[in-house]
């Protein structure tokens, strides 16, 4: 794999970390769980969660 490959991973794996804890949070507080609030919240572009809709299924999101 080549190092930029690498990297391009890494930051991938980094956004998909921060998606997830931002779910968490979000389902320990409660209340409504939108795309536009988790991207915010996780500095992520809501196309991110559009491209990996197995974190989407995590938030049981539209």
């Amino acid at each position: 794999m080549s190092t930029m490959h690498q990297g391009r991973q890494d930051g991938t794996d980094r956004r998909r970390q921060r998606v997830t804890n931002a779910l968490k949070a979000a389902a320990q507080i409660g209340g409504p769980i939108s795309v536009s609030g988790i991207a915010r919240q996780a500095g992520v572009d809501r196309t991110f969660l559009y491209r990996h809709r197995d974190l989407l299924a995590l938030g049981v999101l539209p």
